[in-house]
């Protein structure tokens, strides 16, 4: 039988037969694939979208974009303050897509399920993905109704006890009528600005830190929704500055 050399305990040579060697080597193997941790992947979009069967005008749109959020925060991995100047960045607690576009998407949901309630028939539908005029400026519309959205604070909380933070500017604007293809002569007429702050606890639901982090995403979606709602209300009232500075929409 082959034999492989080892030192005994005095320090002295003796041998370990292959096949014992080569279960070790699997066993240490096996066990350190047992620990790798799981990656776990969280949204902020609902599971289904508010349905609707109407047709959609193209250029009766409302753009929502572009969004930026800290630095800080812009990266798939969950960012979760754990004291008063520090944070932890946890690794395996991703988003399923960088956080500006959570949140754009997630308010054109919310906001086609709550504009045409607010605002009634014929209001603009919200587009969360559109393409971006800084690769394309011809896709930049005349009078196009948009609303710019900055986070300011996004912040999480797992201990002493789960909650989240939220800030958020939005802004409700139109590009002018001078030129929609050349970048450098698109102004855009402010219609509405606000601020929305969102604070409070959030249901830890047991001790999976998974779900923790679900039950964290339902609780930043909720905040988006209230943001959702002013805007909708934004553009309800301003409709008739809307008519003299966005007559196409």
């Amino acid at each position: 039988m082959t034999m492989a050399k080892r030192l005994d305990a005095h320090g002295r040579r003796s041998r370990l037969p292959a096949p014992a060697l080569a279960v070790a080597a699997v066993a240490a193997i096996a066990a350190a694939g047992c620990s790798t941790p799981v990656d776990y992947y969280h949204t902020l979009r609902p599971a289904q979208a508010t349905p609707t069967n109407a047709a959609r005008v193209a250029d009766n749109v409302l753009v929502v974009g572009p969004v930026t959020i800290p630095d800080a925060l812009a990266r798939e991995s969950w960012v979760v303050r754990t004291g008063e100047n520090t944070v932890h960045v946890y690794q395996h607690q991703l988003w399923t897509q960088g956080p500006a576009a959570e949140v754009a998407q997630t308010l054109a949901d919310q906001l086609n399920g709550t504009l045409p309630r607010v605002v009634g028939p014929g209001a603009p539908w919200a587009d969360g993905s559109p393409p971006s005029p800084a690769i394309d400026p011809t896709v930049v519309v005349a009078h196009a109704l948009r609303v710019r959205v900055q986070v300011l604070r996004f912040d999480s909380t797992l201990s002493p006890s789960p909650s989240i933070s939220d800030t958020l500017r939005w802004t409700l604007e139109c590009t002018g009528g001078e030129s929609a293809t050349d970048p450098a002569l698109l102004r855009f007429h402010v219609l509405r600005s606000a601020l929305r702050e969102v604070a409070g606890p959030v249901d830890a639901g047991g001790d999976d830190t998974a779900q923790r982090f679900d039950r964290l995403a339902r609780a930043h979606a909720q905040a988006l929704q209230a943001v959702a709602d002013d805007i909708a209300a934004g553009v309800r009232d301003t409709a008739a500055d809307r008519a003299q500075s966005c007559p196409g929409q």
